[in-house]
């Protein structure tokens, strides 16, 4: 999931002077077998030998007890060079998109998009495809209909485009009701495993056939919180929201606090379905600003839509009400999103559970007739066995790793990334993953402030993973002669391990390791 507030020091057990040491071994270790040298091409097994021997130092630290630790290391080509329980299934948090990206490019492809369609009641003079571009009636007596398609990506002013290309083609008035079909997902919106505590979230927000961004982080089906400072002390602030269409009524408790303080408000949703915004913002700065998740997301999408077809001069007389599109209607206009091979970036570099959610169900809309997580699920289970081949057993809950049943190994993630590393799709999957300490977000990603100054920074691109108590850190790395490393590393049940810490020294020892 991203990372929407600063970060905060991590406290080691180990002690700082005993993480010191612990870096000092590893880089004694590396410089020790650069020493014995070696012929270009080869990883002898004195080699591999000293990598292990230096990860052991890593991962058999006495901090680590507690927790489940798996940790493999292959090249590219699949010699294993390291592997510590790297059979054993854990939780992989987001390490789950790893997954769902490879599946999605390699069965649907990088050129596939998800269509919003906008549909009409015939009319009269209807009839042929030249209505789809044509002059529409000013007066329709019937109803327009909103399809949705999946799209994580569309935005507000992709609807008032729609709303504005279709007032240029004549349409002045809808005597009927704004109807909108989500069916291209099933009705199950939130996913199996997902705990009731953080379904206000906005990364767990529901999964909708008829979905809406806030802004172009595409956080689908959420809403954005802006609180402005008022002029003076303890006035209320200003809340903005994004969708602005949206017709949501907000109960404003915020506050505007001293400059010196810091800004921190919160939201919910009452039971009236208005949305309640407390907190303070501080006086003289910007907005303090969050995201919540939809309730329930095609409604709202379609009231949005309403709205903007009245702002653009086409008066609609009736309601927004659920509804199916039918062979006899006729198609008028569309929106089609950014390829999957674009949509991989913000998925993989900002961890967006929403859209790994969206291509599971997309899997199984196209491959099983049903946009839901089961369908999803099972051609994604698919893909593990008989495409990429994976050995042992899986669990697989859902696209994103948000649920706690996902269940993998390293060994696992491997032959994902190693599948992947040699297919024509491979591009687009290597360019999507987080590059370490690139301070650029869309960039660097959630590695965009880790391995800075180490012979990982922008060598490294890995996915991270991160629920309660669980953290995952999985991809390829160079080492010091130019192999390409693919290597996993998983901590279950770590209360109190610094894993990110560890994560970040092996993957220097990685880097630095030299076969020759």
């Amino acid at each position: 999931m991203k990372i929407r507030v600063p970060s905060v020091a991590l406290r080691f057990p180990l002690g700082r002077s005993g993480l010191l040491a612990l870096w000092v071994l590893v880089v004694l270790a590396m410089a020790a077998a650069v020493a014995h040298g070696q012929a270009a091409g080869t990883i002898s097994e004195e080699r591999v030998a000293e990598l292990v021997q230096s990860l052991d130092g890593v991962v058999r630290q006495p901090t680590v007890d507690s927790a489940w630790v798996g940790v493999r290391v292959e090249t590219v080509d699949g010699r294993v060079l390291y592997d510590f329980n790297g059979a054993k299934l854990m939780m992989p948090a987001s390490n789950m998109k790893l997954i769902t990206a490879a599946a999605g490019l390699e069965l649907l492809g990088p050129d596939h998009v998800w269509e919003t369609r906008v549909w009409l009641d015939p009319w009269e003079s209807a009839g042929g495809s030249e209505h789809l571009t044509g002059p529409l009636p000013e007066r329709l007596e019937g109803n327009i209909y909103l399809q949705g398609g999946g799209d994580p990506t569309l935005l507000q002013e992709d609807l008032e485009r729609l709303a504005r290309l279709l007032h240029a083609r004549g349409l002045r008035h809808i005597a009927g009701d704004v109807v909108y079909d989500a069916s291209f997902f099933d009705d199950q919106l939130r996913g199996p495993g997902w705990s009731w505590d953080y379904l206000d979230a906005y990364y767990a927000a529901p999964v909708s056939g008829l979905a809406l961004s806030p802004d172009r982080d595409y956080d689908a089906n959420t809403v954005k919180v802006s609180v402005y400072p008022a002029g003076a002390l303890f006035e209320p602030g200003l809340v903005v929201i994004s969708p602005s269409l949206a017709g949501i009524r907000v109960v404003n408790e915020t506050r505007t606090a001293g400059a010196a303080s810091t800004g921190s408000i919160s939201a919910y949703w009452a039971d009236d379905g208005s949305l309640v915004v407390s907190g303070s913002t501080p006086l003289g700065r910007g907005p303090t600003t969050m995201w919540i998740a939809m309730q329930d997301p095609a409604p709202l999408v379609a009231t949005v839509f309403a709205n903007a077809l009245r702002q653009a001069g086409i008066e609609v007389a009736g309601d927004v009400v659920p509804g199916r599109v039918s062979r006899e209607l006729v198609h008028v206009a569309g929106h089609t999103s950014m390829p999957l091979s674009q949509l991989l970036v913000p998925f993989l570099k900002l961890s967006n559970n929403g859209h790994g959610e969206v291509i599971l169900k997309t899997l199984g809309r196209k491959f099983r007739s049903q946009g839901s997580w089961a369908a999803g699920r099972a051609v994604i289970e698919s893909f593990l066995r008989d495409v990429v081949r994976v050995p042992g057993s899986f669990n697989i809950s859902d696209g994103s790793g948000l649920g706690r049943t996902n269940l993998v190994t390293p060994q696992q993630l491997i032959a994902v990334l190693r599948y992947m590393a040699d297919r024509p799709n491979f591009p687009y999957f290597y360019h999507a993953l987080p590059v370490a300490g690139a301070s650029d977000r869309m960039v660097g990603g959630t590695l965009r402030s880790r391995l800075q100054g180490t012979p990982a920074q922008f060598n490294a691109r890995a996915k991270t993973g991160s629920i309660g108590n669980v953290s995952t850190l999985s991809g390829y790395v160079d080492n010091a002669t130019g192999e390409r490393l693919v290597f996993s590393i998983m901590f279950n049940h770590a209360l109190g391990v610094p894993s990110t810490t560890y994560q970040d020294v092996i993957v220097t020892v990685l880097a630095r390791w030299s076969s020759e």
